[in-house]
C-alpha cells in the first residue's frame, strides 16, 4: 500500500471510521508521522471522534469548504481525518477541494503539500468543485492570516494544560475510578480543543507557505526560495530537545566517570548511573531534561507507547550517539548558521522585489514564519496533555 489510498469501505475493521463516498481519497502522509502504528483502542476512544470534529472545524476555518458540504456527513465518517483499517489517515480529497478553490490554486497543490514528490494519487472529480463564494472567503482568510502578528491561543492552551496536569490525581493514592476519569474522560474535551488549535495553526502555516512559494515563483521565478527564507527559525519547539540533548552529550565527554558508564553500553546504564555518587550532576541534569521533554518520543501521540520519561533508555540512546559526533553536528551552531544565511537572503530578496510589492511580501513571509513556529508550539502542547494521561492510564 502506498501513502495514498482510495477506500471504498471499511466494514471489517475493529476500530475505525467509515470512509466517505464523496471524498474517497485518503493519505498516510503527515498522519503516518503522528500515528505510525495501528491505533490502539484507548487512543481511538480518546482521539477519534474529538479528532474528526477538530479536523472539520479546521477545514471550515478558511471558508474554502462550506459548512453545508459537511453537515449531512456523520462524525463517524472520515471527512477530515480518520482511522481506516486500523491506521490513521488524512482525507486528501477535501484538501484537494480547498486547494482547487483558492484563486490561482489547483487540486494538485494539496498533493505536493501532503505527499511531496512521488506517484500521483488517482484524480477524482468532485461535484461543485468551483465555488465563487468559497474562493472569495479563501481570499479574505489569506489576507486576515497574513496580517496576524501574534497567536494568543497558543499561550492560553499552554496554561490550560499546566492546570490540567496540576489537577491530575497522585497515582499512588488515587482510586481506579479517579485515574480513569482524569486520564480519559477529562482529557477528551481538552484534547478536542487543543487539537483544533493545532490543526488551525497548521493549516494556516501550510497556506501561508504555499502563498509565499507562489509569490517567490511569480515575482522572482524561484519556487524554492520560500523554503530557504524559512530556514533557521528561532524559538521552534521541535528544535529544543535536540539542543538540550547536545548539551548533555557533550557534558558526558567532560566527565570521565559518567563517560565510563556510557562506554560500558546502554543496557544497565540507568542502574550504574544511579549507583554512582560521581554521576550525581549528570543525573540531576538528565532529570531536568526529562522534566521538560519527557513527553516526547517516537510515538508520542499514542498513550500506549513509551516516551523519554516512561522509557529513559530511548533518550539515553540518542544522547550516547550525539556524544560521538563532532562540532559540525552541533544543532545550535547549525541553527545559528542557517539564521545568518536567512537574514542575508531576506535582504537580497527584498532588494529584488519592486517597492510597491515589498510590504505584501513581507507580511506573507512574517505570517509564514509565525505560523510555522506556532504549529510546533501547538503540537508540543497537545503532546504534553496526552503524556499526562499516559502516566495515569
Amino acid at each position: 500500500m502506498g501513502i495514498w489510498k482510495t477506500i471504498a469501505g471499511t466494514d471489517d475493521q475493529w476500530v475505525g471510521h467509515d470512509s466517505s463516498e464523496r471524498f474517497p481519497v485518503y493519505t498516510r502522509g503527515n498522519a503516518g508521522e503522528v500515528y505510525p502504528n495501528v491505533f490502539t483502542p484507548l487512543s481511538f476512544s480518546i482521539a477519534a471522534e474529538a479528532g474528526e470534529r477538530a479536523m472539520r472545524a479546521a477545514v471550515l476555518t478558511s471558508g474554502l469548504v462550506r459548512p453545508e458540504e459537511l453537515d449531512a456527513l456523520p462524525v463517524t465518517t472520515a471527512v477530515g481525518s480518520g482511522v481506516l483499517g486500523g491506521y490513521a489517515y488524512l482525507n486528501l480529497s477535501i484538501q484537494r477541494l480547498a486547494s482547487s478553490r483558492f484563486p490561482g490554486g489547483k487540486a494538485s497543490d494539496a498533493d505536493v503539500a501532503f505527499l511531496g514528490i512521488g506517484e500521483d494519487p488517482p484524480p477524482h472529480e468532485m461535484a461543485d468543485e468551483r465555488n465563487i463564494r468559497a474562493s472569495l472567503a479563501g481570499l479574505r482568510f489569506v489576507w486576515k492570516t497574513a496580517r496576524t502578528e501574534a497567536i494568543p491561543k497558543l499561550a492560553e492552551d499552554q496554561k490550560r494544560v499546566d492546570a490540567f496536569l496540576a489537577a491530575m490525581p497522585d497515582v499512588a493514592t488515587a482510586t481506579d475510578a479517579e485515574l480513569v476519569k482524569s486520564s480519559t474522560e477529562d482529557l477528551v474535551p481538552l484534547f478536542a480543543d487543543l487539537f483544533e488549535t493545532h490543526l488551525k495553526v497548521s493549516f494556516s502555516a501550510g497556506l501561508m507557505i504555499n502563498v509565499l512559494g507562489n509569490l517567490c515563483e511569480q515575482l522572482l521565478d524561484d519556487e524554492l526560495l520560500g523554503v530557504r527564507l524559512l530556514a533557521g527559525l528561532g524559538d521552534v519547539d521541535s528544535a529544543a530537545p535536540s539542543l538540550a540533548m547536545w548539551t548533555l552529550a557533550k557534558s558526558i565527554n567532560l566527565d570521565a566517570a559518567v563517560a565510563a558508564h556510557f562506554d560500558a553500553g546502554i543496557n544497565g546504564l540507568e542502574g550504574r548511573l544511579e549507583a554512582d555518587p560521581a554521576a550525581e550532576r549528570f543525573r540531576r541534569d538528565f532529570a531536568d531534561f526529562i522534566d521538560q521533554f519527557g513527553s516526547r518520543g517516537p510515538n508520542e501521540w499514542d498513550t500506549a507507547f513509551d516516551t523519554w520519561e516512561t522509557q529513559p533508555k530511548l533518550a539515553l540512546t540518542l544522547i550516547d550517539r550525539m556524544r560521538a559526533t563532532d562540532a559540525s553536528h552541533d544543532p545550535a551552531a547549525q541553527l545559528k548558521r542557517l539564521a545568518a544565511d536567512r537574514v542575508v537572503l531576506e535582504a537580497e530578496t527584498m532588494s529584488r522585489i519592486k517597492a510597491p510589492l515589498r510590504p505584501i511580501f513581507k507580511r506573507v513571509l512574517g505570517a509564514a514564519r509565525l505560523y510555522s513556529q506556532g504549529r510546533e508550539r501547538a503540537k508540543t502542547t497537545v503532546v504534553r496533555a496526552i503524556h499526562g494521561s499516559r502516566l495515569r492510564a
